[in-house]
């Protein structure tokens, strides 16, 4: 079974990093070891941008955060989705997921 996001991470740096307020210095602490499982929702989140996001060719901008709610006119920002027609996995895949 592939690692887990969660565990990529903590792979890449298995420590939080600090700053002491008082003399600036930055402190490493230990961190959490994550459970090795995948969640339901990781999984979801995966399939449905296989389906209509980035693995189908579909580029999104501007759907779940955005720094600010307006552009530089004063309009309310709107998401943004191309279809790029380049998907990285095969369309009968897709399907299939």
């Amino acid at each position: 079974m592939s690692p887990t996001p969660g565990l990529l991470s903590y792979q890449r740096r298995p420590y939080l990093e600090r700053q002491d307020p008082e003399t600036g210095e930055v402190i490493h602490e230990p961190r959490r070891v994550p459970a090795g499982t995948w969640i339901a929702f990781t999984v979801n989140e995966i399939c449905q941008k296989a389906v209509d996001g980035v693995y189908a060719g579909v580029l999104r901008w501007g759907e779940n955060a955005n720094r600010f709610r307006e552009d530089a006119d004063g309009n309310l920002k709107r998401p943004v989705r191309v279809e790029t027609g380049k998907p990285l996995v095969p369309e009968s895949l897709l399907q299939r997921v």
